[in-house]
């Protein structure tokens, strides 16, 4: 008896115009979709106790919500009563590190994929490369092929792809970033001068701030980067203890505060 197809999916909110373009297809068949985010973080092992505790010490932030719910994802995707078929644009960095995960985690098993990385889609004005599958809408599924994309990797794609994961756990960096269509390791200082960048000596809120920095991300050539505003206010905030950068009101909500530079250093 052959098994039933499940679409993993490493970005939540691409899961859910991927199923209804999968329904529309006549496949109306299962998908899930993973809520945490290995870009950052530690992953040497990625479990959910080591993951929270970094969380709460370079975030300030309770991420027991969605590191727990890691587990079931996983027994599923990797699930032996299944066809899996793994969705990624390698493009993005948070699909890339779950994807890689996965290809880790299935070992010899059989799967297929869906590689996104360098499909085109109408924009306003032109045609672009989408940064990520949350981005794209049912129609421009369709409409793109993606479908028709599902195919098993050579194995020695699949080697190179364990051999880049090997290399990411072993360094086991706080960051990790697209560069191309590789991932790199980084420090978590990476985007401290692109933050430092919207901050003067006025008062801004932090939301704007934020909201710049991913603004400026987005924009990048050739496909741009996307980024956790949660890992960007953990920098403002870091800077903030540094003395950097000063606070007005709650720093645990970055739309309700104040941000501005520090008026006793020059930095």
């Amino acid at each position: 008896m052959s098994k039933s197809p499940l679409h993993v999916i490493f970005n939540r909110s691409a899961a859910g115009d991927i199923s209804k373009a999968l329904a529309q297809s006549g496949r109306p068949e299962r998908v899930i979709g993973q809520l945490d985010d290995l870009s950052f973080g530690p992953i040497d092992p990625p479990s959910a106790g080591l993951r929270q505790e970094w969380a709460e010490t370079e975030l300030a932030f309770d991420y027991d919500g969605i590191v727990q719910g890691d587990d079931p994802f996983w027994a599923e995707a990797t699930s032996p009563d299944f066809s899996p078929v793994a969705w990624v644009c390698r493009y993005n960095a948070k699909e890339h590190a779950g994807f890689l995960e996965f290809v880790w985690r299935m070992g010899d098993a059989p799967f297929e994929v869906i590689d996104a990385t360098g499909v085109e889609v109408e924009g306003h004005t032109k045609p672009f490369m989408i940064p990520s599958l949350g981005i794209m809408l049912q129609e421009q599924i369709i409409k793109a092929g993606l479908l028709d994309r599902q195919a098993a990797l050579p194995p020695k794609v699949l080697e190179d792809y364990r051999n880049d994961w090997r290399r990411l756990r072993a360094e086991n960096a706080p960051l990790r970033l697209v560069d191309g269509d590789k991932l790199v390791s980084a420090p978590i200082t990476h985007f401290d001068d692109l933050v430092l960048s919207f901050v003067d000596a006025d008062w801004k809120k932090g939301a704007r701030i934020v909201g710049y920095s991913m603004m400026e991300l987005s924009d990048r050539e050739p496909v741009g980067q996307r980024v956790s505003d949660l890992l960007l206010w953990s920098r403002v905030c870091a800077l903030a203890d540094q003395g950097v950068l000063e606070f007005s009101g709650d720093q645990t909500n970055m739309r309700d505060t104040l941000v501005r530079r520090s008026q006793s250093t020059d930095l």
